[in-house]
Parts: structure tokens; C-alpha cells; sequence
């Protein structure tokens, strides 16, 4: 802008035109920076928030809502649907209600509580799964002296992230979606809450039929009940014979087509070594053993997530391994470690492969990781 000015007008700092100038220049960078920003909202791979979800509403994709929690709750008496209870003893507020009525079923593990049902989290999202333990009422009731949260019945998902949803777009407009194709199936279950991977086995069973397997959002297991609703809106059972998939085109699966939702099985993988703790570290084997848990379980849920990744775009293979020198990296990278030395994986030091085909799924769960200090 001070290169058009002509020369002989006094543009140095504090003259009245480098001033005006600057101002002007400001708001014009600002502009850029603006239009910079709208030109990255206007592409799938790029956009965020709202804007993401303008572009994944083209394909009909919608972000995952967050959902609710559901967890099994036992009390010595038997309050009615709707009590509400607040958990005991953390900072945060977080409040389930008795969505379920109690059943008065007795359980030695937890003696004086032989009324149990179901509370449902009144924030959506995963905090309604991290808390286990007392439960105090909200508002008095008369007799209700103990309640105690437990299991998860249904877990509570946070909102879908970015990420997801763009990966979702991704394979959305990547693979030609058409009426029991296996981009159909894949793309519809993915869009379904509590989701987060599935694997699709056309003709599985000759032809007509399809295997799906699915994992849920924290790549575990999906619960019986998560596998009926699942089974229910891709392909119910005729009324007649509620354990066979109707081909008659009663859910998305078209008409044809028997379609059979299952779950994964676990496959536990036990992890031993022996740790030389570098001099001067106040690390103890403790600590580095409960790092190596923690970093262990987090490469195994990196792992899971290309669980449902075909090896290419025309086979419907799976394939999910566990390198061993991975695992020994992680150990040796583990702040304090000076060598990990005698790693053995299920008592082995070759890589785990993980079975991905329509008989049996596989997926990795950490059983035992023990370290030993070693001199």
C-alpha cells in the first residue's frame, strides 16, 4: 500500500498516510484472514463444527448426539421410577435417575442391597460411565438407606468429534453407495449412536445373506442387548420366528437379503518384562508398570481403530496384528526406562495375529502387563 503512494508525499512512521494506511491495513488482514478461514469451512477435509456438518448433511450424514448413560443400581429398598441420586464424594454433579423399576433379586456380593434397576445419567455423555459407588437421593426417601451404582447397561456417549464425522464423510464419498452394497451397510451402521466399527461379510452364508460385526465406541464388545437393536434396524426377525433375520425388507437391508448382526470376542493378551530403570530416575517399577498399562492400552484402541478397514477396495478382508517390536518400543520409550529386556507377548516374542474372518472376530484386551525391576 505505501509502494503506490507516490515518492515525494511523506509517508514515514507517523505521517498522517503511513497512519491512515496502517489502520486500513489492519482491517484488510483481518478480511484475508476471514476469507482464509471460510475457504477451509467449504471442504469436507478441512471444515469444522457446524460447517462439517452442513457439508456431511449433503452425503445424509448426521453427527452422532451424545447419549445417556445407563447403569445398574442396587439399594436395600426399593425407591420408585424417577428418585433421583446425586454420586457421593466427587467434584462434579452428576445425577442419574431410577429410569427402570427395581426387581427384588438377591446378590451375595453385595449383601443388604437385594433391590436392583436401572439409573439413566441426566448428562449425556461419557462422564455417566466413569463413576462406580455410593449414590445419595436427591429428596429424602422414607426406608432408602443404601444405593449403590454399578455396571453399565448402556454407555454414554460424548457427541461425535470432527474427526469421526469427517472419516465418516470420507468413506461416504468415497465408495458408491447402492442398495445392499457393502458401503451401504458399512456407512449406515457407522452412523448409528454407540457404533465404532463394523466389519461386512457379504455372502457369509451363500448368497442372500451378510455378516455384519460390530464394535462399540470404546472398540469393545457390543452388549446383547446394543446387538438386538442393531439386528432390529438393519434386518429384523419375522414375528413368526424371532431368532431368524427376515429377508423381506423390514429394516434398511432391501429385500433379499438376510442380514446377521454380531459383536467380536476378545482375545486377551498377557505382556511380561524385565525393566533396568535409568540411574537417577525416581521412577519407580511401580509408576513405569502403570505407564506402560495406560500406553499399552491406548495403542491397542489406535490398533482398533482400522479394525473395520477392508484390505482393499473390491475384498472384503480384515487383518489387525500385534507387532511384537511395537509392544517393545512402547516399554523402552517409557519415561525412566533405561532398557526393557526379556519382553514376551502371550509368552512369545513373535507378532499376535488376531483372527478377521466371518466365523470369528477378534479384537486385543490387555489381561496382565507385570514388570520386574532387573539390576
Amino acid at each position: 500500500m505505501l509502494a503506490d503512494i507516490p515518492g515525494d508525499l511523506n509517508k514515514r512512521e507517523g505521517s498522517l498516510i503511513r497512519t491512515s494506511l496502517g489502520t486500513a491495513g489492519w482491517a484488510i488482514e483481518g478480511l484475508y484472514i476471514n476469507l482464509a478461514y471460510i475457504q477451509k469451512q467449504a471442504y469436507g477435509k478441512t471444515a469444522t463444527g457446524v460447517y462439517l456438518d452442513y457439508i456431511a448433511a449433503q452425503c445424509d450424514l448426521q453427527r452422532k448426539p451424545a447419549t445417556n448413560a445407563v447403569r445398574y443400581a442396587r439399594f436395600n429398598a426399593a425407591p420408585p421410577v424417577g428418585t433421583r441420586f446425586a454420586v457421593k464424594n466427587i467434584s462434579e454433579n452428576v445425577y442419574y435417575y431410577l429410569s427402570k423399576a427395581c426387581e427384588h433379586i438377591p446378590d451375595v456380593a453385595h449383601p443388604g442391597t437385594p433391590y436392583i434397576g436401572e439409573v439413566t445419567c441426566e448428562t449425556a455423555g461419557s462422564i455417566g460411565n466413569e463413576y462406580s459407588g455410593d449414590l445419595s437421593t436427591v429428596s429424602y426417601i422414607s426406608g432408602l438407606t443404601s444405593a449403590i451404582l454399578l455396571d453399565i447397561v448402556e454407555h454414554g456417549d460424548d457427541e461425535e468429534t470432527d474427526d469421526s464425522l469427517r472419516k465418516r464423510y470420507e468413506l461416504a464419498v468415497g465408495a458408491v453407495e447402492f442398495g445392499g452394497n457393502i458401503a451401504s451397510y458399512r456407512n449406515y451402521i457407522l452412523s448409528l449412536s454407540g457404533v465404532g466399527a463394523v466389519q461386512v461379510y457379504p455372502s457369509y452364508n451363500g448368497p442372500g445373506t451378510v455378516l455384519c460385526s460390530v464394535i462399540d465406541t470404546d472398540f469393545n464388545p457390543l452388549s446383547f442387548d446394543k446387538m438386538v437393536e442393531i439386528q432390529n434396524l438393519v434386518c429384523p426377525p419375522e414375528s413368526t420366528d424371532p431368532s431368524e433375520p427376515s429377508a423381506n425388507g423390514y429394516g434398511m437391508a432391501p429385500i433379499g437379503a438376510k442380514v446377521v448382526i454380531t459383536t467380536a470376542t476378545e482375545k486377551t493378551i498377557d505382556i511380561t518384562a524385565t525393566i533396568t530403570i535409568k540411574s537417577g530416575s525416581s521412577r519407580t517399577i511401580s509408576e513405569i508398570n502403570d505407564d506402560a498399562i495406560e500406553q499399552m492400552n491406548e495403542h491397542f484402541k489406535m490398533m482398533l481403530e482400522d479394525w473395520g478397514k477392508m484390505g482393499s477396495w473390491n475384498n472384503a478382508t480384515y487383518s489387525l496384528v500385534l507387532y511384537y517390536n511395537r509392544v517393545v518400543t512402547i516399554l523402552n520409550n517409557i519415561d525412566g526406562v533405561e532398557v526393557a529386556n526379556d519382553v514376551y507377548v502371550n509368552e512369545q516374542t513373535v507378532n499376535i495375529g488376531f483372527i478377521e474372518n466371518k466365523d470369528w472376530q477378534q479384537i486385543p484386551v490387555l489381561n496382565s502387563l507385570v514388570l520386574t525391576q532387573g539390576s
